[in-house]
């Protein structure tokens, strides 16, 4: 189905096409006003924030995500965003103050037994920006079949909004989904999400069709064909 047949969401403005499609574990770059945001995949040894910046989304987002088997998706990280499976997970830091990435060149499943990760209550003590070099939003990316994949779990901490640091993780994911193959890119939002909303018409996204189950009758489909 193409772009036309779906309805647009209200004025999108235009991007300027990119000139390059970076590799899976390129470091991205976007200049946004301040800070500079630095964009990487994550690591084996990222896991445990990745899993406390998935968890301040839940708590900021106020909603039982049981019907997604969210608890199972914790536990297992990077279990179905895994980069084997065809999906990603990506982290922001403040360019300027982002450490050296980690050697793995990839995440892969935790081992057994491995449970070790910050004590987090959901307002994002923890990963704060107080400690700059410290991720300041997460975004994945998953495989729906051979040519479609989902975006998942956009979130960033209320201490960096504004620094475009949402926006250049979905720009990265939506990279690595172009050089991987994908020819469509799904998400669901709520239609009180109007910043996400906008942003995501910027980056072409349109109203899309319902694709899984959801108890939450208010939820905004959205696709962007690559």
């Amino acid at each position: 189905m193409s772009n036309n047949s779906n309805p647009p969401l209200p004025d999108p403005p235009l991007l300027s096409p990119t000139s390059a499609t970076p590799t899976p574990n390129q470091v991205t770059e976007v200049s946004t006003p301040k800070p500079q945001i630095s964009i990487r995949p994550a690591t084996n040894s990222d896991i445990p924030t990745v899993r406390a910046l998935f968890t301040a989304y839940s708590t900021w987002l106020s909603l039982d995500l049981s019907f997604q088997s969210y608890a199972e998706e914790l536990a297992s990280l990077p279990g179905k965003y895994a980069p084997d499976k065809g999906g990603g997970i990506w982290l922001a830091f403040p360019a300027s103050s982002q450490p050296d990435p980690p050697s793995e060149q990839s995440i892969s499943p935790p081992s057994v037994g491995n449970t070790a990760e910050p004590v987090d209550d959901g307002s994002g003590a923890l990963i704060d920006t107080a400690s700059p070099e410290r991720a300041v939003g997460v975004v994945a990316l998953r495989p729906l079949s051979k040519s479609e994949a989902e975006l998942k779990r956009l979130y960033v901490l209320p201490s960096a909004r504004g620094s475009g640091a949402g926006e250049a993780l979905v720009v990265a994911a939506l990279e690595y989904a172009r050089s991987a193959g994908y020819r469509c890119v799904r998400l669901d939002t709520l239609p009180d999400m109007h910043g996400a909303l906008r942003m995501y018409a910027r980056l072409g996204f349109v109203r899309g069709e319902r694709y899984y189950d959801s108890p939450l009758t208010e939820t905004v489909w959205l696709r962007l064909d690559l």
